[in-house]
């Protein structure tokens, strides 16, 4: 485990959840149905990716917020297992560690419910007293299941300091163009391309216009989920289609965490941003062959020989 004070490559701002995992033979609408199998699981956006980046072999750090509770002690401790820094971690007694119920059908897509918890509860404070681990970071990580406004003030932070900065714009929602100006990398799947820009992506083409529309509005780089088509990247160095990688799909609740992770260590060991969507594009369909979030995040190791 890293010690406490050692510098991160990669700060991440982002939640931490329990999830209560069940896989069925279809998500039940307006009825019973019995699991198939049940996993309870440390996670939250926040939390596997910075569990992702580690794995990947870049130091990461986690601003984030726990219960005073047993899940939030399980939390950190699994998060240190994993090289997870974790000194910016901050316990909450007003509320509980954050909570998701996650159903995931035969065909690996999945629905959840969440509780924010103490979540919801992480303050501009928070960030600011991690402020000199944010500028002294290669690239800022980011998220949506905190309160935007503390996820501004991090990008402002980053951005000052000219760390790399990314936003994974989940739980998908609106976002103001003063929020995407601080953006040099968006990860967007279809559910997000479609509640920031209005478009529907079906392929290629729509992802494309997607991509374009964001990059107009500030973002610097955008990857954009063009359906069956693959991965659609827009950037500065050029444009980019990477294709769709068939593995046997069991259950795809990681793979967004597993490739806005992989950006981020990308982009922190100086690669190629073009290189790096090809190396996440990889690592997000690793992590669609394994039961559970957290479990189906790949190691470096395990993406290169996939890659080969």
């Amino acid at each position: 485990m890293l010690g406490v004070d050692a510098g991160a490559d990669v700060v991440v701002v982002g939640g931490v959840s329990m999830e209560y995992v069940m896989q069925t033979p279809h998500v039940p609408v307006a009825h019973d149905v019995e699991a198939e199998q049940f996993l309870k699981l440390v996670g939250g956006r926040g939390a596997n990716q910075a569990t992702a980046v580690s794995r990947l072999d870049v130091r990461p750090l986690l601003i984030a917020r726990i219960g005073n509770d047993v899940e939030g002690a399980q939390a950190k401790a699994e998060l240190e297992s994993e090289g997870v820094l974790t000194h910016y971690l901050v316990e909450d007694s007003s509320a509980g560690t954050g909570a998701a119920i996650v159903t995931v059908d035969r065909d690996g897509e999945s629905q959840s419910s969440y509780w924010l918890g103490a979540n919801a509860k992480l303050a501009v404070s928070d960030v600011m007293r991690a402020e000199q681990a944010i500028k002294g970071a290669l690239v800022l990580l980011v998220q949506l299941d905190c309160p935007l406004e503390v996820i501004t003030v991090a990008l402002r932070v980053a951005r000052g300091a000219s760390v790399y900065t990314i936003l994974d714009p989940a739980p998908a929602m609106d976002l103001p163009d003063s929020v995407l100006e601080l953006v040099d990398f968006i990860t967007v799947d279809i559910q997000e391309a479609r509640m920031l820009t209005g478009i529907e992506v079906t392929d290629e083409e729509t992802a494309r216009a997607a991509a374009a529309n964001l990059v107009s509005r500030g973002v610097g780089a955008a990857a954009v989920q063009a359906g069956p088509d693959g991965t659609f990247l827009m950037s500065p160095y050029g444009n980019l289609l990477v294709p769709v990688y068939s593995v046997d799909v069991v259950d795809k609740t990681g793979s967004s965490d597993a490739f806005a992770a992989a950006v981020a260590a990308g982009m922190a060991t100086g690669e190629d941003v073009r290189r790096t969507v090809r190396f996440a594009n990889a690592a997000a369909a690793l992590a669609t062959t394994v039961f559970g979030g957290k479990p189906s995040l790949p190691s470096r190791t395990q993406v290169l020989e996939f890659l080969q």
